[in-house]
């Protein structure tokens, strides 16, 4: 059992004697049977109050010992002292002054005789000793300095005397009703009862316990030391003396009527009982002694292997392990120190100067001293080294300064180094190779864009040729067109007008014409752009470029719906170069929408009036949406190769721009797209 269980077993049954004493001087009280108070008919019986106090001090010191750390039991320990220290304040002053109240009347029940004869002197009971009163106040003070002061010591040494006052008072009433002469029987003040002395007694040893193991008397007899032994050895026994003592003294003197006996007899029993106690305890003494003898030779002989094995270990370690002073002097270094310095020995170090002539770089020590010296220890520390023949090494230091010695490892991390160049190296040309990896990949892109380029360049070429081609073979025709649309003329007015005749020649005379505006309209699509900018409404740029168109929107089956405002403000453009993105944006639209389907032109003013917006809008697949940001990159196109060459928007936002306008491409993959071109108003 350790000690501090067998303390809490101590402070328990100190509790519940404590707990009983007044547990059964109350049912005695109860029932009239004051037996239970007291042990015997002529001794006087613990007072109700009394018992009470006793009563609460007990379960307040159970409540201490084994729920301490409670926030409600610190409160209820408080208010059973409080109650103790205020009942017994107001009996001692109505013992010393006969007034205040009287506590002790509603805890009075009134026993058959109320009054205690002893020695024909008349005593009452059933009330609450001052002296009791008083002893209880130190009670309450040593508890309230144990619970209120727990982390002061002075406060704990305080309480510790008072609960040895407490025990003191309790044994000198225990021993004079053992030695049959009760302390004030028979005088004016109510004596103390024999149970109120051995509870104080148990109480007095359940505060003692509760100051703390570490304060006095109880320091005193805990312990392996001598004294703790010697203490714990001789107490019991003087204690018996003493009471052997009195008792003897006190009886046996009275009874012998002979002095001279009475102490020889009393000298010869001591002698005796001190003889076999001290032969009994040298016999155990000698016996740890010689146990703690031996057990100090296995601890040497356990230390000698423990270094032993502690210095092969060391000395066999793949780590430098060594040990210096400030001043450079080599107090132990293992086998690995040696084997990396080139040294045959401690003594070969120190006889060429000792640590010093280690470092290649003096600074660097210097600098290591002055670390260790500020923080007490160095981790990781590099620093080159000189073998004994001059050889450099890179060497990790780990250092710890204890007192004017420093202590640590050392590990050669020179081929570490070397190493880690080589891997630099290494690293470097692999970084070198990647790089010439990607310049080869980048030029591989490059070279497959220019493939493109050039195809669309190509391409580009071929329709600029037809471009000029048709716009040669349309001039051609106009002459022609115009020789025929005047015979048509001339053989139509020679013709009845409700003959069938002029309905023929009627007919074909609107084929030729329709005819010959086509080839005007090509002619000047084809003719070189002056760049004049001059007002025109954008409702006409539609109208005349969609006549190009007619036939591929025919051929796709697409439908135009056109939303033109007829009230659309003037801008100012080049005709031809806007009907360029006219046409770019239809084509777009007809290459993207299905069979069937139709495409939106509308035309409006802003709101605020400044500005003249036209909508291009198909029910096309769209634009898939990593695509959107390179629409207008030259080039770049999402149709099958052949079907164009990713100029038409380039071409078309550049224009724009020239006629200080903006483009907006909008389109949600799966659900056609939306061009927005929005020009400034004519002013």
């Amino acid at each position: 059992m350790n000690q501090d269980s067998l303390l809490k077993r101590i402070t328990l049954t100190c509790v519940l004697t404590i707990i009983s004493l007044s547990g059964l001087a109350l049912w005695g009280w109860v029932s009239n049977a004051l037996i239970f108070a007291s042990f015997g008919q002529n001794f006087i019986p613990m007072a109700p109050s009394t018992a009470l106090m006793f009563m609460a001090a007990g379960v307040a010191l159970f409540v201490y010992r084994y729920t301490a750390k409670s926030p409600l039991a610190k409160i209820f320990v408080f208010a059973a002292l409080f109650l103790i220290l205020s009942v017994c304040v107001l009996i001692l002053i109505r013992s010393l002054s006969g007034k205040g109240g009287d506590v002790e009347r509603w805890v009075s029940f009134h026993p058959a005789s109320a009054h205690f004869t002893f020695l024909n002197s008349r005593t009452p009971i059933g009330r609450m000793s001052p002296v009791t009163a008083a002893n209880f106040l130190l009670v309450a003070l040593s508890f309230f300095l144990i619970t209120g002061f727990r982390n002061k010591r002075r406060a704990r040494e305080a309480a510790a005397v008072l609960s040895v006052f407490v025990i003191l008072f309790a044994s000198v009433i225990i021993l004079s009703y053992l030695y049959g002469m009760p302390l004030l029987y028979g005088g004016s003040i109510i004596p103390v009862a024999l149970t109120t002395g051995m509870a104080f007694f148990f109480l007095g040893i359940g505060l003692i316990i509760a100051v703390g193991t570490d304060m006095w008397p109880l320091s005193l007899f805990l312990g392996v030391s001598i004294c703790a032994r010697l203490m714990r050895a001789f107490s019991p026994v003087i204690f018996l003396v003493i009471l052997f003592f009195g008792w003897y003294d006190a009886v046996v003197h009275r009874l012998v009527g002979n002095a001279a006996l009475t102490l020889a007899t009393f000298a010869v029993l001591c002698f005796v009982l001190v003889h076999m106690l001290i032969s009994e305890k040298s016999k155990a003494i000698s016996r740890e002694i010689e146990k703690a003898e031996t057990d100090r030779r296995h601890a040497e002989d356990a230390l000698k292997y423990s270094e032993a094995k502690y210095t092969a270990i060391v000395d066999s370690a793949l780590v430098g392990v060594y040990q210096s002073r400030p001043d450079g002097t080599v107090l132990f270094v293992n086998s690995s120190v040696l084997n990396i310095l080139e040294y045959e020995s401690q003594e070969d170090i120190n006889s060429r100067g000792g640590a010093p002539v280690l470092y290649k770089n003096p600074e660097d020590r210097q600098e290591l001293i002055k670390i260790i010296k500020q923080k007490g220890y160095v981790d990781n520390y590099e620093v080159e080294f000189v073998t004994k023949t001059g050889k450099p090494r890179n060497i990790l230091l780990n250092m710890r300064l204890d007192k004017d010695v420093c202590s640590g490892t050392m590990v050669d991390i020179t081929e570490r180094k070397k190493a880690q160049e080589i891997e630099k190296e290494f690293i470097k040309e692999k970084a070198g190779a990647e790089a010439e990896r990607a310049r080869a990949v980048e030029l591989s892109i490059a070279y497959e864009r220019l493939k493109k380029m050039q195809f669309s360049l190509i391409q580009a070429e071929k329709l600029a040729s037809i471009g000029q081609l048709s716009a040669s073979v349309a001039h051609e025709l106009n002459s022609p067109l115009d020789g025929l649309i005047s015979l048509l003329r001339s053989y139509r007015k020679n013709t009845d007008e409700g003959s069938s005749a002029h309905q023929e020649l009627t007919v074909m005379l609107d084929a030729a014409e329709y005819m010959a505006g086509i080839v005007r309209q090509l002619v000047s699509f084809a003719r070189e752009s002056k760049g004049e900018l001059v007002e025109l409404h954008f409702n006409d740029i539609i109208n005349n470029t969609l006549v190009f168109v007619s036939g591929l929107l025919a051929e796709k089956g697409i439908v135009i719906k056109k939303d033109l405002d007829p009230n659309l403000s003037k801008i100012k453009g080049e005709k031809n170069q806007l009907q360029q993105v006219v046409l770019n944006l239809v084509n777009n639209s007809c290459d993207a929408s299905p069979r069937g389907s139709e495409v939106i032109i509308k035309t409006r003013n802003s709101e605020d009036g400044g500005s003249v917006v036209a909508e291009f809008i198909d029910s096309g697949i769209g634009i898939r949406p990593e695509d959107m940001p390179k629409l207008f990159d030259p080039f770049f196109t999402t149709k099958d190769t052949g079907k164009g060459v990713g100029l038409g928007l380039f071409v078309s936002q550049g224009i724009v721009k020239q006629h200080s306008a903006d483009i907006v491409v909008e389109s949600q993959w799966g659900h056609g797209t939306k061009a927005t071109i929005t020009f400034p108003v004519a002013k």
